[in-house]
């Protein structure tokens, strides 16, 4: 068994424009015990390069996607859907993270293979129960 100080940090690619929410996210993750490696994207276009990149080199693969729906160039949708459509991406977990609560969007992304679909909350602090969910669903062991 690893001590687990040593575990590799958990990482995440974040895919969205809006500074805000970027700046949003870093702030919770910050807040919670996995350790983790935040990188991200500002558009779809530049996240399927990236991803295409990294699905043949395991060590710069994300554990974890947290994906707008509404980027520049390429919609996060498609962005979705490109990844599952990948041989070496399909069994990637993506969590939606959206200021779209419309249950047509919250339905499609699930039909496209969304593993969650979190409507972004206004508060900091509500957006915090995002993290706890994810420390606690997504804390494998990352030796």
């Amino acid at each position: 068994m690893s001590d687990p100080q040593s575990r590799r940090k958990l990482r995440i690619l974040h895919v969205e424009d809006n500074p805000g929410d970027v700046y949003v996210v870093r702030r919770a993750l910050r807040s919670y015990s996995t350790p983790s490696e935040l990188h991200t994207i500002e558009n779809g276009e530049a996240a399927i390069t990236y991803l295409h990149e990294c699905k043949s080199d395991l060590s710069t693969r994300p554990d974890l996607v947290l994906l707008d729906i509404n980027l520049p160039l390429i919609n996060g949708d498609e962005v979705l859907k490109w990844i599952r459509s990948e041989e070496n991406l399909q069994d990637l977990p993506v969590i939606v993270l959206s200021s779209s609560n419309s249950s047509r969007d919250i339905e499609k992304m699930h039909r496209y293979g969304a593993n969650a679909y979190v409507t972004k909350p206004d508060d900091i602090r509500e957006f915090g129960k995002v993290f706890q969910a994810i420390d606690s669903n997504c804390n494998p062991n990352l030796d």
